[in-house]
């Protein structure tokens, strides 16, 4: 690698590790005041803009057994 180059990957490398140490400043999340559902419960209905603009709710989307909505937050 030419030396401009790895002065600028240096650089750049430096300039990143920087900006991720410095991390956010702001204070810590205060607890959330509302309670979980306890298992099981039923959902209630709401109604949201899908993304054509049309209102879709849950009682749209379950079927006759009902509907298992997933929230995944996955791990990346």
């Amino acid at each position: 690698m030419p030396r401009p180059a790895r002065v600028f990957a240096l650089a750049a490398h430096l300039a990143c590790g920087i900006a991720a140490c410095a991390g956010h400043r702001g204070g810590p999340v205060p607890p959330s005041r509302a309670e979980a559902p306890p298992p099981f419960a039923v959902a209630p209905d709401f109604r949201v803009p899908d993304s054509a603009g049309t209102p879709r709710g849950l009682a749209d989307l379950a079927g006759p057994n009902g509907l298992v909505l997933v929230t995944y937050r996955g791990h990346w």
